[in-house]
C-alpha cells in the first residue's frame, strides 16, 4: 500500500550551519509564543501518518541518513540511530533512537516527510510524542518555491523525558511563528514576512535538531484547522461576473504570449535556451494552439517537463478596471506525475503569477528580450530574462509580482476563479517596491501580465511531459470582502509583526513573531 510519507533517505537540500543554528535556538529560547501549544481546540482535518498500515521493523534504511555524508559518516549514523515501526499495546508507532557517536553535522536531520500538499485551511500539524529517554527538539518545514522564502520552518519544540514517560500532544503552527534561511533567497532577500504552506515545494518534513538524543515514540500525526486559513473560495456561476476579457485564443493570435526565465543566480540558462551549446537545465515550454478548447475551438498548449519554479508562461495584458478576480479555464495532463492534495486525492499544483506596473506608461518588455543575435538561433528560447541576478540593480524597472496557488484534478478541465485578495506580493522593484515591503494588495488596473507555472513535483517522474491547456482568461468580479476571499493565511498587519535576524551572509536566519508572542518563556511547549 502506498504511504503518504518518506523516510530520511530523501535528499535534504538545505544545509545548516551548526553554530548558527545553535545560536538561533538560544536566541529564541527567550521568546514566548515560539511553539505556543494549542493542543486543545481546532478542527482535525485528518491523519497524516499511516503507521498502522506499515509493517513493523525498520522504516526505509532504518537509520537517520543524509544525502551528502561520506561512507564513514553514514556508517557512524547507522550505528548511532534507528527509525522503525513498532507495535505496542495501543497499536503501531514510529520509534526513533539517537545515541552517542551520532554525527554532529548538519545541525538538523530529516526524520520523515509527508508527501501530500496541504490545503490552505491546514493551520497546524499536531502529533503525540512520548520521550522515553533524553531530550528531543523537533520542528517541521522544508524548501519553498524559488521566488518565495528559501527554506521555512516552524518553531522548535523541546520535549524531555519524564518519569514515568507519558504521551504529550505537540502542535506545530504552519503559519506563525516561522523562521527561514537565505540559502537561495534572491527575490525574497528583503521579504517582510515568512510563509510556508502557500508555496511549499518539497514534501513537508519532520526534523530533529542537534543536541537531541535518547528515544521517542511518534503517533497520531494530524492536520489541524484553527480558522486562520480557509478553504479555497467557491462561487456559484451567477456570482461571477465577467468584467473584461484577457484572451480566449479564438483569433489564433499568440503575439502576447511569452515564456519568462526568472531564476535566482543561474542566469546563464537564458542564453543557453537559445544557443543550446549544452543540455539545458531549464527548458522553456513549447507553445502551440490546439483544437481541444474547453470554451471554444482553440486553446493554448504549454508543454514541457515539470521543473523548479524558475520559469513561467504568461500573456501580456492591460489592466481591467473594477475587477476583483481573475478567471481562467485549464487542463493539466501530467501522466508521469503522482501528486496529491490532502483530503482530496490526486491533484497537481499550479502557481499563478501576476505582474503589475505603474499605470499610464509602457512597460519596457523589450529590455528583457534576447539580443538580436540570439533570436537568429534555430532554437526558440525564453522570451524574457528576469533572473534576479540580472534585474536586481536596475533602477528603471518598476514592477511587482503577486502569487497564489491552486490544485487541478489531473486530465480534467477546471475553471478557476481567483480573487485578487488571495494573492500576495513576492517581489517589488523601483516604484513598486513598497507593494512588496508594505504588503499592498493587488489591484486589477495595474496588471500588465498573467502567468502560470508548474511547481516542483513531489512524486513521479519530473522529466516526464506535462501539458497545460489554457483557455478563456478574463477579469471578473465576485462578491465578498478581501478577508472573506482569502484562503491561505496572510499576516494581519505588516507593521505589527517583528522580524528578528540572526547570522550574516549566506548563513542568515530570520524569525517572524506576531503580536502576543513575547519574551519570557522557553522555546516550544507541550501539553498532556
Amino acid at each position: 500500500m502506498a504511504t503518504p510519507f518518506k523516510t530520511s533517505a530523501a535528499r535534504h537540500r538545505h544545509p545548516a550551519n551548526a553554530f548558527l543554528f545553535g545560536s538561533l535556538l538560544a536566541l529564541f529560547s527567550a521568546w514566548a509564543g515560539v511553539g505556543e501549544e494549542k493542543a486543545s481546540g481546532g478542527r482535525v482535518l485528518g491523519a497524516l501518518e499511516p503507521f498502522s498500515d506499515v509493517p513493523t521493523g525498520p522504516l526505509g534504511k532504518g537509520f537517520i541518513d543524509h544525502w551528502n555524508w561520506s561512507d564513514r559518516v553514514r556508517e557512524e549514523a547507522r550505528q548511532a540511530s534507528r527509525i522503525e515501526t513498532v507495535a505496542t499495546g495501543s497499536g503501531k508507532q514510529l520509534q526513533v533512537r539517537i545515541s552517542s557517536g551520532f554525527p554532529d553535522q548538519p545541525a538538523f536531520h530529516r526524520l520523515i516527510s509527508f508527501t501530500p500538499h496541504f490545503p490552505p485551511e491546514a493551520d497546524a500539524v499536531r502529533m503525540r510524542i512520548k520521550v522515553t529517554a533524553g531530550t528531543w527538539r523537533l520542528f517541521l518545514g522544508g524548501p519553498t518555491a524559488y521566488y518565495a522564502n528559501s527554506d521555512v520552518f516552524t518553531a522548535v519544540h523541546e520535549i524531555k523525558a519524564a518519569s514515568p514517560a507519558e504521551w504529550v500532544s505537540v502542535e506545530f503552527s504552519l503559519n506563525h511563528p516561522l523562521w527561514r534561511n537565505f540559502r537561495r533567497a534572491g527575490f525574497s532577500t528583503e521579504a517582510p514576512r515568512n510563509y510556508y504552506t502557500r508555496w511549499s515545494q518539497e514534501p513537508t518534513a519532520l526534523y530533529v535538531a542537534g543536541g537531541s538524543s535518547g528515544e521517542c515514540l511518534l503517533d497520531q500525526v494530524e492536520l489541524i484547522a484553527h480558522g486562520e486559513g480557509r478553504a479555497f473560495p467557491h462561487f456559484e456561476p451567477d456570482q461571477v461576473k465577467r468584467a473584461s476579457p484577457i484572451a480566449d485564443f479564438e483569433d489564433g493570435q499568440t503575439d502576447r504570449v511569452f515564456t519568462l526565465y526568472g531564476a535566482d543566480n543561474e542566469s546563464e540558462w537564458f542564453e543557453q535556451s537559445w544557443k543550446r551549446e549544452k543540455p539545458l537545465r531549464f527548458t522553456p515550454a513549447q507553445l502551440s494552439l490546439v483544437d481541444t478548447g474547453f470554451t471554444g475551438r482553440q486553446s493554448l498548449a504549454c508543454t514541457g517537463p515539470s521543473a523548479e519554479e524558475v520559469h513561467c508562461t504568461g500573456i501580456r495584458t492591460e489592466g481591467g478596471a473594477n475587477a476583483n478576480a481573475l478567471r481562467m479555464t485549464l487542463r493539466k495532463d501530467a501522466p508521469g506525475l503522482k501528486n496529491t492534495l490532502f483530503g482530496t486525492g490526486p491533484a497537481e499544483a499550479l502557481d499563478v503569477l501576476v505582474f503589475v506596473a505603474p499605470r499610464g506608461r509602457p512597460f519596457p518588455w523589450e529590455t528583457l528580450a534576447p539580443a538580436a543575435s540570439l533570436r537568429e538561433s534555430p532554437h526558440r528560447g525564453f522570451d524574457y530574462q528576469f533572473s534576479y541576478r540580472e534585474i536586481r540593480n536596475r533602477q528603471d524597472l518598476h514592477v511587482a509580482i503577486y502569487q497564489t496557488r491552486r490544485f487541478l484534478k489531473p486530465a480534467e478541465w477546471t475553471t478557476l476563479t481567483l480573487p485578487l485578495a488571495d494573492f500576495t506580493c513576492v517581489y517589488g522593484s523601483g516604484e513598486c517596491q513598497d507593494r512588496f515591503l508594505k504588503h499592498q494588495p493587488l489591484a486589477s488596473d495595474d496588471i500588465i501580465a498573467v502567468a502560470w507555472l508548474n511547481p516542483w513535483s513531489r512524486q513521479g517522474d519530473r522529466q516526464s511531459a506535462v501539458t497545460l491547456l489554457v483557455d478563456d482568461l478574463e477579469f471578473a468580479t465576485v462578491p465578498g470582502t478581501p478577508e472573506e476571499l482569502r484562503s491561505y493565511w496572510q499576516i494581519p498587519d505588516g507593521e505589527s509583526i517583528r522580524l528578528i535576524p540572526e547570522g550574516q551572509g549566506p548563513q542568515r536566519f530570520l524569525y517572524m513573531l506576531l503580536p502576543g508572542e513575547e519574551a519570557g518563556k522557553p522555546i516550544g511547549s507541550s501539553a498532556p
